[in-house]
């Protein structure tokens, strides 16, 4: 792990982070992606991974937050990030409309990181979604913990 934290070395993070206050979606994903090929082992690289988790996910890009959050946790297994991460996962799912697999992430976040803030959040919006017509409210994910 690298902790260089020069202006030069963080730039492109630091830049992707502003860029993403300010909505700057595709840039931000740039900026990003840079700051991780160009430090893919910096202390910081595991942050860059969940922002652009989170930058697809704020721009609706379900598929790729499912992609980066998967990256995150293939990558870096023990990022304190994961549990907002797999959070979104259950979100973006649940925004494809692919239900089975939300439901199969939000088990993993509720195995993986119990009584994490994330899960109750997670929980909560999936119930209060609706359906793809807009008008149903779509049924609870699980009921239990199991």
């Amino acid at each position: 792990t690298v902790a260089d934290s020069s202006q030069e070395v963080m730039h492109s993070y630091y830049q992707g982070f502003q860029l993403l206050q300010e909505q700057k979606f595709e840039p931000a994903l740039k900026s990003f992606n840079q700051f991780l090929t160009e430090n893919p082992r910096h202390v910081y690289a595991d942050r860059a991974q969940f922002l652009i988790a989170k930058t697809a996910f704020e721009s609706k890009e379900y598929s790729l937050a499912v992609v980066a959050t998967n990256l995150l946790e293939a990558r870096y297994p023990y990022s304190t990030q994961l549990p907002e991460a797999l959070s979104k996962r259950v979100l973006a799912y649940w925004a494809l409309h692919q239900t089975e697999q939300a439901k199969i992430a939000l088990r993993k976040l509720m195995n993986r990181f119990p009584g994490s803030p994330f899960i109750e959040d997670a929980s909560k919006k999936v119930e209060g979604l609706v359906d793809a017509t807009g008008k149903n409210p779509a049924p609870p994910l699980i009921t239990d913990a199991q």
